[in-house]
């Protein structure tokens, strides 16, 4: 009635189509990330979603105990880290402020050591898998123009405190069945999906990989379709 014109098929349906998909691409690909540095000539990173606080100390609070870095946390005795205990880069900047970026890794809370400017950010661009990866750094992306390392936590826990890993329980197939305990991922970006996935294949269990939450849904139907119990 308003006597419109349909596009389909048109160089503008086409134009149209082609950035809905770049869109999708960028937002599927977008990641949050907690910048800081370890000195005042290097950046780094890390997956926002994988801290659980940030502390501001005095370098004085922390104490060397039984060879290992601690300070007194919560009632208790928090292990703290550097990137460079096991990473090539600059050390730890020699100053009085200090700021202490807290996981859980194991079940255990531990604390990296790093200085600031922090910041949170999303971004969207391509990480490097490959140019600056070593022990503790899982690749590098370029922020803001800078060169940023993304620093590999469970990888300088794992060196650190091998212990930690060792007293995890050890999977066991099902006496009855004989079935691998499974797990579905959902993670949108290659990147860190194959990092999530390398620390659960490292436990023992079986992994199922989706790109999305849509994947992940018809993943976990036909997982569902074919268990012995549906």
């Amino acid at each position: 009635m308003a006597h419109l014109t349909s596009i389909d098929g048109t160089d503008r349906a086409n134009e149209l189509a082609l950035a809905a998909a770049e869109l999708m691409r960028t937002q599927k690909d977008k990641q949050a990330l907690l910048i800081f540095r370890n000195s005042e000539h290097e950046q780094f990173a890390v997956p926002l979603n994988q801290v659980e606080r940030i502390e501001k100390i005095k370098r004085s609070e922390i104490t060397d105990v039984g060879g290992k870095r601690v300070m007194q946390y919560r009632g208790g005795s928090l292990a703290l880290i550097t990137v460079d205990d096991i990473a090539t880069v600059h050390p730890l900047a020699d100053q009085e402020d200090l700021l202490v970026i807290v996981f859980n890794i194991c079940s255990k809370p531990v604390g990296l050591l790093a200085i600031g400017p922090i910041d949170a950010i999303e971004i969207t661009s391509e990480i490097d898998g490959t140019t600056l990866k070593q022990p503790g750094i899982m690749g590098s992306i370029i922020i803001e123009g800078h060169t940023t390392m993304l620093v590999d936590v469970f990888e300088i826990i794992q060196t650190l405190y091998p212990d930690w890993f060792a007293e995890k329980p050890v999977l066991e197939l099902d006496k009855n069945s004989g079935i691998i305990p499974t797990i579905l991922i959902a993670e949108d970006s290659n990147f860190f999906r194959n990092q999530v996935k390398s620390y659960m294949t490292e436990c023992g269990y079986k992994v199922i990989e989706g790109a999305d939450g849509a994947i992940a849904w018809s993943c976990s139907r036909n997982m569902m379709m074919r268990s012995p119990w549906s």
